[in-house]
């Protein structure tokens, strides 16, 4: 089964879902799966969540598919609608780009410039318009340049001046729209009375602005728009637009993907006719009369759908809020995962998200690089939660390969929505929603994808203060130099084992030590030297943990250890394992002067009323006692 990638942002917009009804058509028609790539709908990526979003372009390795279509006209930003394109020809897989001219790649496309000066010259010629403003989109976007090339050149033809103040660059949506006419209203120029819109929800924001400031459309200013969407084809008034027919064009790319096209040139772009629909807006009556039944279907079925994926979102998203950690984000999806009306939900993480745990490694993510997402292609992700036909799957390693080689192996071919998790730009892995109308037909799926990534972020941020914790706790409680506790951490561990020890009524250890001679190596070898004999009779203790002993630092060379339910025998066998191991430093290490060490202990039997300091101090005098025989017999010897 044939495996064909599709990369489009934003598919529950109407253009971009009616292209992809037309790719769905054709592959069921010829069983073949449909992989899509895509995020929220952005303008630019001068602002992290935008790169974010954009990531999800980078995740395919276009090599492992039967072919690649790029929906080039839903990708504003030609930066990144270049690079796609650029690595799909590098990829030497079949083609299509839809709706902006290619090299290299088969091309449907509309005539945008044609379609857009039909549309001016209707109001010129047949309405008698002399006064007509633009609202242009996205500045330097391919589709919006041909429109707006479409609009001076009709001006042109009917001897009509050019004044820039009546364009204004922007977006294509309601909001661009309304911003647009108070920058009309605002200007020194003499209001319109046309304004011709280089999409459907541009002039539906004019529409809604200017009837607040009490104009009227079409009797005081017509308005037309772009694509024929259904909103504007069931507003009131209903809106003049050019229909393209985007089901058509998603049809014939996965058509010339598949070979079906006998004609198919890959010089010869393939045009998808567009026709200009005249209606109420600027003046006309409609020329397609609205099918009143059907819209009130329409309209009521999406009611009903919105509000239960506006309850469901909701709730998901409070749960979401709260997790604290990976299991805890798997326990709130396995809640609401069912609710999607989904086949198959996968959350893949990437490893390095899943593993990092050490304070340097999170500090790192924290200030996170975005262009390792340029490789993340080639990273290891883990499955974190699976959902096919009604059971979960256990997590397991699993790459995007390995999940393509999975649905070519299915007896039924779907299509498979993949989009970024991500929060800003650090993209945490990615989601795969297959067969389900949720991520088709409305944005919430969008918003379910930042409400997880939300919540990575928020449990990265848990780990995060977790190791700021250890790493606070470690340089309150242990020693510079040695590594081993300080008396603040013996006093909250050695304490411990003390407590523990007059608990359970067992046998405690206390263990004092020094360093031979050291004022005599710091004097004569300088205190570096001194310092790296402190170190090694540190390290000697450090080696001998075999029975839960807590070390201190007490003071200069000076160290204490507490051990609890030990024997005198083993006490005495831990001083000679001390020895042995300065010995073996010495022997390594050939120091100027050979470290030694002297040691006391005491065993006790602590009961509530007796002092952890005061335990110290009568192991200090039993070292001092040993130190004294020992100097006293090496005398003997001497003499």
């Amino acid at each position: 089964m044939k495996n064909i990638a599709v990369l489009s942002t934003f598919i529950a917009e109407t253009h971009a879902h009616q292209v992809i009804a037309g790719i769905l058509e054709c592959a069921a028609e010829n069983d073949c799966n449909v992989v899509i790539y895509t995020c929220k709908m952005q303008y630019n990526v001068s602002n992290k969540t935008t790169v974010g979003e954009y990531m999800v372009f980078d995740l395919p390795d276009f090599s492992q598919y039967d072919g690649v279509i790029v929906a080039s006209s839903t990708i504003w930003t030609d930066d990144v609608t270049m690079e796609i394109q650029r690595r799909v020809k590098e990829s030497g897989v079949p083609a299509v780009s839809l709706e902006r001219m290619t090299h290299g790649m088969h091309n449907v496309l509309i005539d945008n410039k044609a379609a857009m000066k039909e549309l001016v010259l209707h109001m010129i010629q047949v309405h008698g318009h002399r006064r007509i403003n633009y609202i242009a989109g996205v500045r330097d976007n391919t589709e919006a340049e041909a429109r707006f090339a479409a609009y001076r050149e009709a001006l042109e033809e009917n001897g009509i001046p050019y004044e820039p103040a009546r364009v204004y660059w922007g977006e294509w949506s309601k909001l661009n729209g309304e911003a647009a006419v108070g920058a009309f209203m605002a200007s020194d120029l003499p209001m319109p009375t046309a304004i011709i819109c280089s999409s459907d929800k541009n002039a539906l924001g004019a529409y809604n602005r200017l009837t607040r400031e009490g104009i009227r459309v079409p009797e005081d200013i017509a308005i037309t728009g772009f694509d024929d969407d259904t909103e504007g084809m069931y507003h009131v008034p209903a809106l003049t637009s050019v229909a393209r027919m985007p089901q058509l064009s998603g049809y014939m790319a996965c058509q010339a993907i598949l070979g079906k096209l006998e004609d198919a040139d890959i010089d010869v772009p393939i045009y998808i006719k567009t026709a200009s629909v005249f209606r109420e807006s600027c003046g006309c009556r409609n020329s397609q009369p609205v099918q009143e039944e059907l819209f009130r279907k329409l309209y009521f079925q999406n009611l009903d759908k919105t509000e239960r994926l506006e309850r469901l979102t909701e709730h998901m998203a409070h749960g979401l809020t709260m997790v604290e950690c990976f299991e805890d984000l798997k326990d709130v999806l396995k809640m609401y995962v069912p609710d999607l009306a989904c086949d198959t939900f996968h959350l893949f993480v990437f490893d390095r998200v899943l593993t990092e745990r050490e304070m340097d490694t999170l500090e790192r993510t924290m200030t996170y690089d975005s262009s390792i997402a340029k490789n993340c292609r080639n990273e290891k992700a883990s499955l974190l939660l699976g959902y096919d036909n009604g059971v979960f799957l256990e997590p397991a390693a699993m790459d995007m390969n390995a999940f393509l080689s999975y649905i070519r192996e299915k007896q039924k071919a779907g299509y498979y929505v993949f989009a970024p998790i991500h929060f800003a730009d650090h993209l945490y892995g990615y989601c795969i929603c297959g067969n389900s109308a949720l991520q088709l037909d409305s944005e919430m799926f969008y918003t379910v994808m930042t409400d997880i990534g939300n919540a990575i972020e928020t449990i990265k941020k848990q780990q995060l203060m977790q190791a700021m914790i250890v790493k606070l706790d470690s340089m309150w409680c242990y020693d510079a130099l040695t590594g081993v506790y300080n008396r603040a951490g013996f006093k909250k561990y050695g304490g411990r084992v003390w407590n523990e020890s007059i608990d359970q009524k067992t046998d405690l250890m206390l263990l004092f030590s020094d360093l031979n001679g050291l004022k005599a190596i710091n004097d004569l070898y300088g205190h570096d030297e001194g310092d790296r004999c402190i170190k090694a009779l540190a390290d000697a203790f450090k080696s001998q943990r075999h029975h839960g002993e807590v070390v201190m630092r007490y003071g200069g060379d000076e160290f204490v250890v507490i051990a609890a339910n030990v024997t005198e025998q083993y006490a005495a066998a831990y001083v000679t394992a001390l020895t042995k191991a300065l010995e073996d430093y010495n022997a390594v290490h050939h120091p100027p002067q050979p470290v030694s060490a002297s040691f006391g202990y005491c065993m006790l039997h602590p009961g509530r009323d007796d002092s952890l300091e005061d335990a110290i101090h009568a192991a200090d005098v039993r070292m001092y006692e040993t130190k004294k025989g020992a100097c006293k017999s090496k005398r003997n010897a001497d003499r």
